[in-house]
């Protein structure tokens, strides 16, 4: 097992305590047997607005259980077609077919609920549920604080990255656009400054912060970083992030791009190599690389890049004109 992979799987095994320590905590609370009956609203999309799952739980119910059912999952969970039941609620059982491995929010649903949001008129813990204020969301819900540390240790072990990172009240708690008194720690504050081009401010709050410095908050602060146009503080930030996290080809392209900025190209061109030999079919790296080639005038080199890239991402235009440019189809 690679060093990534094994730090994958201790992360599942935290996730694991942590949703045990959280049923402990619920079961206090709880009726003794299952007392829900037939209803299955938490299960569906009546009535509910959306159900919470973070990249972390994702990717450890595919572990656990694997990808079959994954892909139709997480439209499910985001809402965005037609599937109506959770596909993992099994008939048979009448129940939730991976009750062990199922996400955070489904362990929490009836138990805790922000103000905003309302049970089922059906469910059968309605009138009995601990209300908080969203924006109270990490001091009032049981190991929410934890979840949000564990994503974010998880991200650089993610097999897909997203492009920017997200303040935890995006993917960890209602998924509304997170409110200026949102109890996150000093890291939320800071992306949410980011967000809104307050890049000086962003850059202070994580400076006064006492954040450990994981792989995840040392990539925000180089965005940050980069964005004020100190790339080689930027760089600088990539290079310590990747001690920890060797194979995250999302910081070692970061890294290269910011090298660039610097004029350090054949550091920066190194980089790429390592992304690419990480993840050959890295569209931005083989790009990035060909463009290096093509402003150096050497245009069959540049083609062997940019026409794989262009095989990666067939609908990125600027892919396409770099790459005529080399064959010299232009003009």
């Amino acid at each position: 097992m690679s060093g990534a992979s094994e730090r994958r799987e201790s992360l599942f095994r935290l996730l694991e305590a942590l949703y045990s320590r959280l049923d402990s905590r619920l079961a206090k609370g709880a009726a003794e047997g299952n007392p829900c009956g037939r209803c299955r609203e938490c299960c569906t999309g009546q009535g509910l607005s959306h159900h919470n799952v973070t990249s972390l739980e994702l990717e450890y119910i595919e572990e656990r259980v694997g990808a079959e059912k994954l892909q139709r999952f997480k439209t499910f969970v985001a809402r965005e077609g037609d599937v109506e039941i959770c596909p993992y609620f099994d008939e048979s059982l009448w129940g939730c077919g991976i009750y062990s491995v199922r996400p955070f929010s489904c362990r929490l649903f009836g138990h805790f609920r922000s103000r905003e949001t309302a049970l089922p008129e059906v469910c059968v813990f309605r009138g009995q549920e601990e209300i908080f204020e969203t924006r109270h969301y990490m001091r009032k819900v049981p190991q929410a604080a934890q979840l949000r540390d564990l994503v974010r240790r998880f991200w650089p072990f993610q097999r897909a990255l997203t492009s920017h990172p997200r303040a935890v009240g995006e993917e960890a708690t209602s998924g509304r656009k997170a409110d200026p008194l949102f109890d996150g720690d000093e890291l939320d504050q800071a992306l949410r400054l980011q967000s809104e081009g307050r890049l000086q401010e962003a850059l202070q709050t994580l400076a006064q912060s006492d954040l450990e410095q994981t792989p995840y908050a040392l990539y925000c602060a180089s965005l940050i970083l980069e964005g004020l146009g100190l790339h080689r503080d930027a760089a600088g930030a990539l290079a310590e992030a990747l001690i920890e996290a060797p194979d995250c080809v999302t910081l070692h392209f970061r890294l290269a791009c910011n090298l660039l900025s610097c004029g350090d190209a054949e550091a920066a061109e190194s980089c790429l190599l390592t992304t690419l030999a990480l993840q050959s079919d890295h569209a931005p790296s083989l790009a990035l690389l060909g463009g290096q080639f093509l402003l150096r005038g050497q245009r069959d080199e540049a083609c062997v890049y940019l026409e794989q890239a262009a095989l990666c991402d067939p609908e990125d235009g600027s892919i396409q004109r770099m790459l005529e440019t080399a064959r010299g189809d232009l003009g």
